[in-house]
């Protein structure tokens, strides 16, 4: 709708209505844009022609300085209650305009009590900018009420220009909060996560975001904690995106989705790129884990996708699925010596995805264990890994498992993926620990395509299980089947595959951030 000159004019003294009222409230900030230094130079404004405001009402004596006063006659009296009366609807009106995303404001912030003294003023669309620099032992808890339309963000100045580092941590609460532009680079001694989309148990986020922020350790260095989480996504609907995370060293996942209570997932993960992690030599390495075995039979309803995970190497599980109806897509798994392991939980979808080992030792594909899962179009190249970490795993469950085991593998549905070059292709029921004696059932292996590395066996099984599978279509060029020739398995001599894609890093992580662009 067209607004008249009229409207825009009121708009104009509102909104200079409520820069007045944060001056009067902060008079020693100088960051709030459009309000210049308080502490301003007055030759240089008098230069200007600006004139420096002066008390009427005031006397001098000598060394004395005196304010004098009178009492309002009842015209002032009557002039003064009616002006009280239009402020307060002015005030009213503020209020509501304020709240409208056309109408937003931007705030500066110099260091963390600032930002902590600032939160509470910020509105639907309005934009909190941090001074670039270094804060250390920063905690930042930044909470907010945006909407879909005109979330509230926080970022700095410059984009990769303010690094947190020591005790510093990030706590996000609210709705509508938007985190960006961040570095997190050698944090500790605060003994907890990094980023915590939460205040405390009862704050939690929802849709909120971190993206365009790196968080990072060097080599040279080395935590106290033993162990702590760089993400932890509580609350429900929130974002990581376009983030670089590289470099933990400490026991515990980089990111964990935490369920239960009214933590409910629905969360995405997407054009991250993480970097190496080196081998932890022990569970609790993970790079992605989405829930836990308490909560694995909880609908977690996340998405992880468009990701790159480079040597993601601090475990036998990069992603460790833990919950239940989550999709993993078209993320790229390069040189990474472990596998996106559907650990605990049900019917999860792994579509699209480039696992690239380059024949680098014990790099993995994906494991199978549970119910409903589907394994669709998913590419697989020169991996070394053996066991746990072949290309495509079954494995073999326990009687009553509890929830912690190894559940049976269930209606699993193997389509469409390409296998090229792999030391070990498709291992079928197999499992490590001798209790696990319950054999997949209802798999269905249709239309893969496999270009099997000379003197290797494509498929391995104890042998009952191959009559349990349902095999459709499947084309294998190799000199060992490792199985007798079944219908639906058809050999051929020479079999016209993808080539292995280029992978341009650029598309990953954040803007500002310059990645070499080729691999």
């Amino acid at each position: 709708m067209k607004r008249s000159p009229a409207w825009h004019h009121l708009v104009a003294d509102i909104k200079g209505q409520r820069e007045r009222l944060y001056r009067m409230d902060h008079p020693q900030d100088p960051w709030r844009v459009g309000m210049g230094d308080p502490c301003r130079d007055k030759e240089a404004e008098d230069n200007a022609g600006v004139k420096r405001p002066r008390l009427l009402s005031s006397r001098s004596s000598g060394s004395t300085f005196r304010t004098t006063c009178r009492r309002p006659g009842k015209a002032e009296s009557r002039e003064g209650n009616r002006m009280r009366r239009f402020q307060g609807l002015a005030g009213l009106l503020l209020g509501v305009l304020l709240e409208l995303p056309g109408y937003a404001a931007t705030f500066h912030a110099a260091d963390a009590s600032e930002v902590k003294a600032l939160m509470s003023r910020l509105r639907p669309g309005d934009e909190l900018v941090l001074a670039v620099g270094e804060w250390k032992d920063a905690e930042l808890h930044l909470h907010g009420q945006g909407t879909a339309e005109a979330p509230i963000r926080v970022r700095p100045a410059e984009p990769g220009e303010l690094t947190l580092s020591g005790a510093s941590r990030i706590r996000l609460s609210g709705e509508y909060l938007e985190v960006s532009g961040m570095r997190l680079r050698n944090i500790t001694g605060h003994r907890a996560d990094w980023i915590e989309f939460r205040y405390d148990s009862k704050q939690l986020a929802r849709h909120c975001c971190v993206r365009d922020c790196r968080l990072s350790e060097d080599d040279s260095f080395s935590p106290r904690e033993s162990e702590n989480r760089w993400v932890s996504l509580y609350g429900s609907h929130n974002q990581v995106s376009h983030c670089v995370i590289e470099g933990k060293k400490n026991g515990g996942a980089t990111l964990v989705v935490w369920l239960g209570d009214a933590n409910f997932g629905t969360h995405r993960i997407v054009h991250n790129h993480f970097g190496k992690r080196p081998r932890l030599g022990k569970n609790g390495g993970e790079t992605i884990r989405v829930g836990d075995s308490k909560t694995s039979m909880q609908s977690a309803n996340c998405y992880i996708g468009q990701n790159l995970f480079e040597r993601c190497d601090g475990e036998a599980e990069c992603i460790s699925n833990k919950s239940c109806n989550n999709v993993y897509q078209s993320n790229v798994f390069l040189e990474v010596q472990g596998t996106l392991t559907l650990r605990h939980g049900n019917a999860c979808l792994v579509r699209d995805n480039i696992f690239l080992g380059n024949e680098r030792p014990q790099t993995g594909g994906v494991r199978i264990i549970g119910e409903d899962h589907q394994v669709i179009n998913n590419f697989f190249a020169d991996l070394e890994g053996n066991g746990f970490r072949s290309a495509i795993t079954l494995v073999r469950g326990l009687p009553d498992s509890p929830l912690h085991g190894y559940f049976p593998v269930k209606r699993v549905t193997i389509e469409g993926n390409t296998l090229v070059n792999c030391k070990h292709n498709l291992l079928l029921a197999y499992a490590e620990d001798p209790d696990a004696v319950i054999e997949p059932e209802q798999v269905v292996i249709r239309q893969q395509r496999i270009v099997a590395r000379p003197g290797r066996e494509v498929f391995e099984s104890p042998g009952s299980t191959i009559q349990a599978i349902q095999w459709q279509g499947n084309l294998v060029q190799a000199d060992r089947l490792g199985i007798e020739l079944i219908p639906g398995v058809e050999v051929v001599s020479r079999l016209e595959v993808a080539n292995r894609p280029k992978i341009d890093k650029s598309h990953f992580g954040p803007k500002w951030l310059k990645h070499s662009r080729q691999h």
